[in-house]
C-alpha cells in the first residue's frame, strides 16, 4: 500500500541536465547539417505552435499512483496533500493524515495498516544506489492522531532501507542498516526485536543487492518494491533473502558532493560492488522466522535450494500459501535451467520438495514476475507454449500436480498476469494481439483444468485505448483502468462487471499544453528480415510531410536493440524524438528487430548468444526498406541514434554501413566492451 509522489529529490540532477545539454546540442548539430529549410504542405495548419521543450522536460508518464486497501477504498493524496481514504462506491473521502501533521510536507511514501488502524510516512529520502534508499520513517495512529518516529536504541530516527507491513494486523518488518527488525504492534513502534545481524555493506538482509534490484526491477521481477522480505499469510512467519557480496569485485568512483561547501572542498571516493564478466555473483540464501515466539529464542530455519549452482544461485520467486507452505524458484547463473520448490515449514523445519523444473535449451528462461499461488497450491505463471505455427508465445499456465496446463492460447504474446480471482477463478492479465505486437489489452479468462481453455474476455478492446494497465480492487469489484496509448493519457476507476465510469485523472493539464500543437502521426508497418524474421517498426511522421508531392524528409532512427527491450509500443510519448519530429520535420523511426519480445520465442531468442551482431545488420536492412518503400524519405539524409545497448547499436552500424546508408550516427553511453558490462 504505498504511493509514490512525482517531486523526489533526484541526486545528480546537474549532471544529467549537462548530460542531457550536450545530447541536444549534438542533435541540433545534426539537425543543421541534415535538414534543408522546411517545405510546408499547403494542408499545414497555420494555427500550429512548435512543441516547448520545456513540456519535454517535465513531461511524466501518467500511471495509477493510488493503492486499493479493499474492494471499494484507495488510499491517496487529495489537491491540498491530506492523505485519504476514498471510498469509490459512495464518493466520500476520509482524511487520514492532514496536510499540517509534523513531517508531512516532506513525505515521499505512505502505506496503510492492514487493521487500516495505523499510517506510515516515509520522509528525508537518501537515495544511495540507483534503486536503494534510505528514509525516516513516523507511525500515525489514525484514531488519535498520535505521531511517532521509530528510533534505534539511542533514540537517534533510524535511517530505514525498507519497512513492510504484516498482511492481516499493524505489525511490520524494518531493515535499518541492512539487519531486519520485527515490530509486532504499530501502538508500540520503538519495541523492536532484532532478526538478523552482522548486515553491512557487504551483507544485506532483507533487501537485494543494488545490482540485483536494479535488473529485476526493469523485469519487473521478484524484488520490484526493494523487499526481499515476504511475510506467511497471516503474519506467523517471516521469510527473506541474504545477499553477500564478500566475494563481487568492487567498484570506485569519485563524488564531489554540493558546489561552494567548505565540507566538499574535497572529493570523495565511493565505491559499491559491480559484479561483471566472469566475477562473481552476491551469494543468496533464503531463511524464515517464526515471529511472536516468547517462551524462546526461535532460530531462522535455512530454506536450501534443490540443487546447488556452485554458488551461482539466482532466487527468482518466493510466494506463501498459508502459513506453512512456502514456494521458491532457483535459477542457474545463465537463466536457462531453474527449479520451483515447495517447502513445508513445520516444527522450525523445512521440508523440501521439487514442484517443477524448467529448461530452455536455445535461449533463457523468463518468467517476467512473481508467479500467483492459489489456495489449493496451484500457481499460475506465463510461461512459453508452442502454437500452430512451431513458435513459441508466452501464456497463462496453471501448474497442478506436476504438470503445466494452459489456460490460454495462440499466437500473442501475455505480458502480465494481474490477479486471479480465487473465488469466481479467473485470472485477469494483458496480453497484445496476434501480429499486432505494439498494442497491451487486459482480459480475464476462466480456470478450468478439466476443459481446453476458454475464450478470454477483454475488457479494454472498446475503450478506443490501444494500451491498457488495470489495477484491481480487492475483490475485483472496481479496477483502475490506465489507458497510455494512441492518445493523452488517462485513468478511470471502472465497475468490472457493470457500466460505471469515475474519472481518476484526465491529465488535463497536459491537454492544455498540447492544445494546437500539432503532434506526429503515428504508422506501425513490419519490415522483411532475413530468414524469414520480421521487424515491427513504428514511424512518428510531422504532420507536415504531404506524401502527394515531392518533399524529402529526413529520416531518425532511434534503437536500442538489446534482448527483450521493446521500442514500437502504440504508447504516447514526449521524448526528444516527439520534439525533433514535431518541431524539426523528421521523420524517426523506433525499431523491434531480432531479439525483442511480444512476437513469439524465434524472434526472442534470434540474437542468444550473438549479442550485438544480428541487430547492426537488421537496422542497415530497416534504413534500406524505408528509403525505397517511403517516397517521402530522403535517401542522402538518413541517421540513427541510442543510448546504452543502443549507442553500442548504432555506432557499430555506422561503422560496417559500407553502402553508405546513414549519415550520421550518435552514440551516448555505449557498450564498448563486453567485459565491462554488467552481468547478472
Amino acid at each position: 500500500m504505498e504511493y509514490f509522489l512525482c517531486k523526489i529529490k533526484r541526486n545528480g540532477f546537474i549532471m544529467a541536465w549537462l548530460a542531457f545539454c550536450f545530447l541536444v546540442s549534438f542533435i541540433t548539430i545534426i539537425v543543421y547539417f541534415t535538414i534543408d529549410e522546411p517545405k510546408y504542405s499547403k494542408y499545414q495548419i497555420i494555427k500550429s505552435r512548435p512543441l516547448k521543450f520545456e513540456t519535454l522536460l517535465n513531461y511524466n508518464q501518467l500511471d495509477f499512483k493510488a493503492t486499493w486497501v479493499s474492494d471499494d477504498s484507495i488510499l491517496t493524496q487529495d489537491e491540498d496533500r491530506n492523505i485519504i481514504l476514498l471510498d469509490v462506491n459512495k464518493s466520500i473521502k476520509s482524511i487520514l493524515a492532514f496536510n499540517s501533521m509534523q513531517h508531512m510536507k516532506y513525505c515521499h511514501k505512505y502505506e496503510l495498516s492492514a487493521d487500516k488502524k495505523y499510517l506510515l510516512i516515509a520522509y528525508n529520502l537518501n537515495q544511495t544506489y540507483s534503486s536503494l534508499s534510505t528514509a525516516t520513517y513516523d507511525v500515525i495512529n489514525i484514531k488519535t492522531g498520535r505521531q511517532v518516529t521509530l528510533r534505534d536504541t539511542k533514540h537517534n530516527p533510524r535511517d530505514i532501507m525498507i519497512a513492510k507491513w504484516s498482511p492481516n494486523d499493524s505489525s511490520l518488518a524494518i531493515v535499518d542498516n541492512y539487519n531486519i527488525y520485527y515490530i509486532s504492534t504499530a501502538a508500540k513502534p520503538n519495541h523492536v526485536k532484532q532478526l538478523t545481524f552482522h548486515g553491512s555493506e557487504k551483507l544485506y538482509h532483507g533487501i537485494p543487492d543494488w545490482y540485483i534490484n536494479y535488473l529485476f526491477n526493469v523485469l519487473e521481477e521478484i524484488f520490484s518494491s526493494n523487499s526481499a522480505m515476504w511475510f506467511s499469510n497471516t503474519g506467523k512467519n517471516l521469510a527473506y533473502a541474504t545477499f553477500n557480496e564478500e566475494l563481487v569485485p568492487t567498484v570506485y568512483l569519485p563524488t564531489y558532493g554540493i558546489p561552494d561547501t567548505m565540507y566538499d572542498q574535497y572529493s570523495k571516493m565511493f565505491s559499491y560492488h559491480y559484479p561483471k564478466v566472469d566475477d562473481p555473483n552476491p551469494i543468496v540464501e533464503l531463511f524464515v522466522q517464526v515471529l511472536n515466539i516468547t517462551k524462546y529464542e526461535p532460530v531462522p530455519i535455512r530454506i536450501k535450494p534443490v540443487k546447488e549452482y556452485t554458488d551461482e544461485t539466482i532466487l527468482y520467486t518466493v510466494l506463501w500459501s498459508g502459513d506453512e507452505h512456502l514456494f521458491a524458484m532457483w535459477m542457474n547463473r545463465i537463466q536457462n535451467e531453474s527449479h520451483l520448490v515447495h517447502y513445508h515449514i513445520s516444527n522450525n523445519t523445512a521440508e523440501g520438495k521439487e514442484m517443477m523444473q524448467f529448461e530452455q535449451k536455445n535461449g533463457w528462461l523468463n518468467f517476467r514476475q512473481s508467479l500467483i499461488v492459489n489456495s489449493v497450491d496451484q500457481i499460475a505463471l506465463i510461461y512459453p507454449l508452442e502454437q500452430d505455427d512451431g513458435d513459441m508465445y508466452r501464456h497463462v499456465c496453471v501448474i497442478s500436480n506436476g504438470k503445466i496446463m494452459p489456460i490460454t492460447t495462440g499466437k500473442f504474446e501475455v505480458d502480465k498476469l494481474i490477479k486471479w480471482d480465487f473465488e469466481l477463478n479467473y485470472i485477469y492479465y494483458s496480453a497484445n494481439i496476434e501480429h499486432i505486437s505494439e498494442v497491451q489489452h487486459v482480459y480475464k479468462v476462466r480456470v478450468d483444468l478439466e476443459q481446453q481453455p476458454s475464450k478470454p474476455e477483454c475488457l479494454t478492446c472498446n475503450t478506443g485505448c490501444t494500451f491498457n494497465k488495470a489495477v484491481f480492487s480487492e475483490k475485483n469489484t472496481y479496477y483502475a483502468h490506465t489507458c497510455t496509448g494512441p492518445n493523452i493519457p488517462y485513468v478511470n476507476i471502472v465497475k468490472t462487471n457493470e457500466y460505471g465510469i469515475i474519472a481518476w485523472e484526465t491529465n488535463k493539464k497536459l491537454i492544455t499544453e498540447l492544445k494546437n500543437v500539432a503532434l506526429p502521426y503515428v504508422k506501425f508497418l513490419n519490415v522483411p528480415l532475413i530468414d524469414d524474421y520480421e521487424a515491427r517498426v513504428k514511424l512518428l511522421i510531422p504532420k507536415t510531410v504531404d506524401i502527394s508531392t515531392d518533399n524529402k524528409y529526413p529520416l531518425l532512427i532511434y534503437t536500442y536493440g538489446g534482448p527483450t527491450m521493446n521500442l514500437a509500443l502504440d504508447e504516447f510519448d514526449i521524448d526528444l524524438n516527439m520534439y525533433l519530429c514535431a518541431n524539426h520535420d523528421i521523420i524517426v523511426a523506433l525499431v523491434d528487430g531480432r531479439g525483442t519480445e511480444r512476437r513469439g520465442s524465434n524472434t526472442l531468442f534470434a540474437n542468444y548468444k550473438k549479442l550485438g551482431s544480428v541487430e547492426i545488420y537488421d537496422h542497415m536492412t530497416i534504413a534500406k526498406f524505408l528509403r525505397s518503400n517511403l517516397s517521402y524519405i530522403d535517401k542522402n539524409k538518413i541517421g540513427i541514434w541510442g543510448w546504452s545497448f543502443g549507442g553500442y547499436v548504432a555506432g557499430m552500424v555506422l561503422a560496417k554501413d559500407t553502402e553508405e546508408i546513414f549519415k550520421c550516427a550518435l552514440s551516448l553511453a555505449p557498450v564498448t566492451d563486453w567485459i565491462y558490462y554488467g552481468f547478472v
